[in-house]
């Protein structure tokens, strides 16, 4: 895995197309000197969020962090929930966080806030709220951004510090699926081989999973309803729903 590079990129090629696109979608600019306020800190109803193991992939590692059970800030833009987050002292979860928040309740080893085990009934209603195909329409923003720079494609997101700061990196898309499928692509194939950016591998099998690929100033989602589930790596930053919202998570203290 390519290391993380600062957002800005080395190569000035495609560099002011980069700043263009920054601009123009007003990206909230974050202090990576100290952690914002409470990201570090304990949370009110501890029980309402599940703890997620600290995972490392290739080079991208997260600490322990509290992913809230359900999803909030909805209504909003990509750039104003991540804003919103922030300043709450919260992180919108990546792809691979998402992946193996899933792959966590799928397991039927997790565990909330207090460090009680999730019962049976409760993982399957959470599971159901973000897979099952039924209404009513369910979904949630993913920390990923893509851009073109040159001939390459990258994908921005966050990275959290030892001290709980976050620095958005900017990094070439690693290889994946490169062609949209409805349908689908299969779940389970997904979630066991997602590369180390949460997205689905060239291989992948078919499935019921609607996919729209990584495309140049787009940014990632996953939401179900009756028509399908689908994971889109190609929504536009300026879309907004008022059932499309954010698992707001916080580092685990």
């Amino acid at each position: 895995m390519t290391e993380p590079k600062p957002i800005v990129p080395v190569n000035p090629e495609g560099l002011d197309d980069i700043a263009k696109s920054l601009l123009e979608n007003s990206v909230p600019e974050f202090n990576a000197s100290a952690p914002p306020a409470g990201a570090v800190g304990s949370v009110e109803e501890p029980g309402s969020y599940i703890i997620l193991p600290g995972r490392k992939h290739g080079s991208y590692e997260y600490p322990d962090l509290l992913v809230p059970a359900e999803r909030t800030h909805k209504g909003k833009k990509w750039h104003q929930a991540k804003e919103s987050l922030y300043l709450d002292g919260a992180y919108m979860i990546t792809p691979r966080q998402f992946v193996d928040f899933i792959n966590l309740l799928r397991s039927g080893n997790a565990y909330n806030g207090l460090g009680v085990k999730l019962d049976t009934k409760r993982v399957k209603a959470l599971l159901d709220d973000i897979l099952e195909q039924k209404d009513p329409y369910r979904a949630e923003w993913l920390d990923a951004r893509f851009a073109q720079s040159g001939k390459t494609l990258n994908v921005m997101y966050h990275k959290i510090k030892s001290d709980g700061s976050i620095e958005d990196v900017a990094e070439p898309l690693h290889d994946c699926l490169m062609e949209d499928k409805q349908p689908g692509i299969s779940l389970d194939y997904w979630l066991r081989n997602a590369n180390n950016q949460g997205l689905p591998p060239k291989n992948i099998s078919d499935g019921s999973i609607y996919y729209w690929y990584p495309r140049d100033k787009a940014v990632a989602r996953f939401g179900a309803n009756s028509g399908g589930v689908d994971l889109i790596a190609f929504r536009d930053p300026a879309y907004s729903d008022s059932s499309l919202g954010v698992r707001a998570a916080k580092i685990k203290r």
